[in-house]
């Protein structure tokens, strides 16, 4: 499927994104701790904030993905890859995540951190994800997520704003992450 930006719609196969009455977004995550839960219920929070209306879930509790017209996919990271679900997950519904509205983020410790961005070199495992689904944006957040509160909202922002005009990449005017 192939996501297409007409006017102020997304387009998705069949479906039409309409962001005037708000995308519907799943923020969906896996994690053995607290710190990538946070990150998600505070992308949330800044979708929610800009109209959009958004389910948190882990990747074990996900459901009804059709019923979604973007994703936000997170992992906590251990040994440079995600956890064993989240890459399952992200495998087993490649075909429904290609081409369509998703961004990536991952929670890992601070000596994973390279100016707000994945570093390329981090992981194999996470680059062949990438590549698999195409995300729009992939962010690295480090454990200490209060610290992090204004790159995550700065975040939350760009992606409700992209999913706002109808674009398939960020809109002019939103620059990339901030160094960290």
């Amino acid at each position: 499927m192939q996501t297409m930006a007409t006017g102020l719609d997304i387009r998705w196969g069949d479906r039409v994104v309409r962001p005037s009455a708000g995308a519907r977004v799943l923020v969906l995550y896996a994690s053995t701790g607290e710190s990538t839960p946070l990150v998600a219920a505070r992308l949330a929070v800044g979708l929610r904030e800009r109209g959009h209306r958004v389910d948190v879930s882990t990747c074990d509790e996900v459901v009804g993905l059709e019923l979604y017209d973007a994703l936000v996919l997170g992992s906590e990271v251990v040994g440079r890859e995600w956890l064993p679900e989240a890459d399952a997950f992200v495998r087993s519904n490649a075909g429904g995540l290609t081409g369509r509205p998703v961004w990536m983020f991952s929670v890992g410790s601070p000596s994973s951190r390279h100016g707000g961005l994945l570093s390329r070199n981090e992981s194999r495992g996470l680059r062949d994800l990438e590549h698999l689904i195409g995300p729009q944006d992939t962010r690295l957040f480090t454990d200490a997520v209060e610290r992090e509160s204004l790159e995550l909202d700065g975040w939350a922002a760009r992606i409700g704003e992209t999913l706002r005009e109808g674009t398939s990449k960020a809109p002019p005017g939103f620059p990339a992450a901030s160094p960290g």
